[in-house]
């Protein structure tokens, strides 16, 4: 069902004007931006003693965008991202003619992995995930 333009007219503009005005029910807002990773390479030997994955970022080229942490789900459990390279979290950055980052986020490391165990990364847009696929190293 698509809402009328007047109805969505009046709510913005009683919420310019102070108003507690809430959107229609069935009104939704599509996410933004999207923003598809695909996992390049899974690296547990490096010196600084984290896992270390290499993602090419794929979003819409000629705009911005914002990715403010990611978390590593691995076997039910949840790990929070130690650094990033190749943008900063929650820093805008704006996607070139390719539409193509790549990044490398770093993890506390882990010994197993699943192809099924994924990265999310939380935007400024929602969440977007990626599962580990076939770069999943074997247990």
């Amino acid at each position: 069902m698509k809402t009328p333009k007047f109805i969505l007219a009046a709510v913005a503009a009683l919420s310019f004007l102070g108003v507690n005005a809430q959107m229609p029910i069935g009104v939704t807002t599509a996410k933004k931006n999207p923003i598809h990773a695909t996992v390049d390479k899974i690296n547990n030997s490096n010196r600084d003693g984290v896992t270390r994955i290499s993602f090419t970022l794929i979003g819409n080229p000629h705009t911005s965008s914002r990715v403010d942490s990611c978390t590593l789900i691995v076997n039910g459990q949840a790990y929070g991202s130690v650094d990033i390279d190749g943008v900063d979290f929650k820093r805008y950055f704006q996607w070139e003619d390719d539409g193509q980052i790549p990044i490398e986020v770093d993890f506390p490391r882990q010994t197993e992995f699943t192809p099924e165990d994924k990265v999310v990364f939380h935007t400024v847009s929602g969440d977007y995930s990626t599962r580990l696929g076939d770069k999943a190293p074997k247990k």
